[in-house]
């Protein structure tokens, strides 16, 4: 981690494999070099000022845009799994039974708070059209947020319901937070 710490491109396993510092130094040259042939620069402020026009037309009037970034790879083809499988693929869920003590007015602040300060939880993805990406991360700035808890205070609670509901929203949505 101290290397890491000087940006240096090593693992904990070139640590081990590598058997005497001069050849842990020949790893980290060698990953080094390899990293500038793989590099991919992207000028993400290009990307939003081509990108945002397009984006605005799908958000909320409301929505107040901190920034508009690419998907990698990875993330447009979740993407495109999760819409072409009937909302079936690379959906989490998360639901809490949550005990009649627990002030919700403090979970509540909890989870605007945490909203604040991890800034995936306050992205969504548009689908656009761009030689880099296929989708944008459209990050919304934590005062545009609406923070939704949803309470089934003595209503019956059935998962696989709440699932699809979810599914449908998150698909016709895509463009909000899916937290």
């Amino acid at each position: 981690s101290a290397l890491r710490s000087q940006n240096l491109p090593v693992s904990s396993s070139d640590v081990i494999e590598c058997s005497s510092c001069s050849k842990l130094a020949s790893r980290i040259n060698q990953n080094s070099e390899e990293l500038k042939q793989e590099s991919v620069w992207i000028d993400f402020s290009a990307f939003q000022d081509q990108v945002k026009p397009y984006a605005l037309e799908k958000l909320r009037p409301t929505m107040v845009i901190e920034a508009i970034l690419p998907c990698t790879a990875v993330q447009n083809a979740m993407l495109m799994a999760f819409m072409h499988s009937d909302e079936a693929n690379y959906l989490n869920s998360l639901s809490f039974k949550i005990k009649e003590t627990v002030d919700l007015n403090a979970l509540f602040v909890a989870w605007k708070l945490l909203h604040g300060q991890h800034p995936m939880l306050r992205t969504g993805f548009v689908p656009i059209s761009h030689t880099d990406s296929a989708f944008a991360m459209v990050r919304q700035k934590s005062t545009s947020l609406t923070h939704p808890i949803t309470l089934f205070d003595g209503r019956p609670f059935v998962l696989e319901d709440w699932k699809a509901e979810c599914r449908s929203f998150m698909l016709a949505n895509l463009h909000e937070p899916a937290w």
